[in-house]
């Protein structure tokens, strides 16, 4: 009986659509869509992929084969991260996560934006590294939110940011929103009153330049909280014949001096002190709303006990008791630098600061706010 014979193939197996398909992303081969991100930046993408993640990609006209963006709407570090996430789902590391979280939400790439967020949420992304983050967001215009959720994180971080050269070089309106933070960890708020002057006035070179911007800080700094000696003080000095050649060294102070608003603040904030102290906590809060009186809400004071004029708050004790400089200030919040290099405390600062009772009033803040304008 004949046999068949038999033939032995010397070609290779053929590969799996799994192995092509490995292959296609880690090569990125068949990349026919550019994406230009500005005039000088592009990225040649696997137009299937796109349309796979992303809403936006995926309801284009796909006859066209280039795609141009706006650095603010879609960074190109952002891009260039969200595409390696859709080749090899890699979430990015921190420090490239806001941007990347930026053109996840502009392209709509759901997922990979949730998958961001989780990230954000993590309790590493405190104090420190929140504020990094924040200032990472502050021009991209998507990203309010986390804008908001970052900078609601500074807490400890706030007096070792005064220290740093950091907060001189902070635009205006970043400090503004800092300084309008309940949760500001300050001891008194001669601390907010000395940063104020700190920003404006510590390099030289930019006093007439950030000047104008006093009165709108100011706006900011919650005078009812300051003690009765440190209002009177300021009050002689407004009012004081010869406070032009006493502040001739200091043009921030003889700004503040001359200041049409600056009377109106110490007299309101005595004002608000005499009626606090004269009334319990209903019966002046009803005084205010009743009288049309601006409430003035504390900040959630915490007490750092290295720091040798820090107060500890006693419930009978109003307004709170302070002794110290803008030497002193500065001297402290200058001290602070090397325990917060780099990220900061491993633990954020909880070990350095205490957090002390909240203040009454906060318990009923929500129920006066509708009648009541609020600082």
């Amino acid at each position: 009986m004949n046999q068949c014979p038999k033939t032995v193939s010397d070609k290779p197996p053929k590969p799996s659509l799994l192995s092509l398909a490995e292959e296609r992303l880690a090569k990125n081969l068949c990349a026919t869509t550019c994406v230009w991100i500005g005039e000088h930046t592009h990225f040649d993408c696997i137009p299937g992929l796109l349309k796979c993640y992303s809403v936006w990609f995926a309801t284009r006209d796909w006859r066209l084969q280039e795609f141009t963006f706006e650095e603010k709407n879609v960074p190109a570090l952002g891009f260039e991260m969200l595409y390696k996430w859709m080749r090899t789902t890699e979430v990015p590391e921190l420090k490239n996560v806001v941007p990347t979280l930026q053109a996840a939400k502009h392209l709509k790439v759901e997922i990979l934006y949730d998958a961001l967020w989780a990230r954000m949420c993590h309790e590493s992304v405190q104090e420190k590294v929140a504020f990094r983050c924040y200032l990472q967001a502050q021009n991209l215009p998507e990203l309010g939110i986390l804008r908001e959720t970052m900078l609601g994180r500074v807490r400890n971080y706030f007096l070792p940011l005064v220290g740093s050269e950091d907060f001189i070089d902070l635009e205006v309106g970043v400090l503004e929103q800092l300084l309008l933070l309940d949760s500001l960890g300050v001891n008194s708020e001669m601390e907010v009153f000395f940063a104020v002057l700190r920003w404006v006035g510590h390099r030289p070179e930019l006093v007439s330049e950030r000047l104008p911007h006093l009165q709108r800080l100011m706006d900011c700094v919650r005078f009812p909280y300051m003690p009765m000696k440190f209002l009177v003080s300021l009050r002689n000095s407004t009012v004081h014949p010869d406070q032009k050649e006493l502040c001739r060294k200091d043009p921030v102070l003889l700004a503040f001096n001359k200041d049409p608003k600056t009377m109106d603040r110490i007299s309101d904030a005595v004002t608000f002190m005499g009626s606090r102290c004269q009334h319990d906590i209903k019966k002046f809060m009803e005084m205010c709303r009743r009288k049309f009186v601006q409430l003035v809400y504390p900040r959630k004071w915490q007490y750092h006990p290295k720091c040798s004029y820090h107060v500890r708050h006693e419930k009978s004790r109003f307004p709170h008791t302070h002794q110290f400089t803008a030497t002193d200030f500065a001297d402290y919040v200058e001290s602070l630098q090397e325990e917060w290099s780099g990220d900061g405390p491993e633990d954020s600062g909880k070990s350095q600061m205490e957090d002390l009772e909240v203040d009454i009033i906060f318990t009923l803040k929500d129920e006066q706010r509708g009648g009541t304008s609020v600082v």
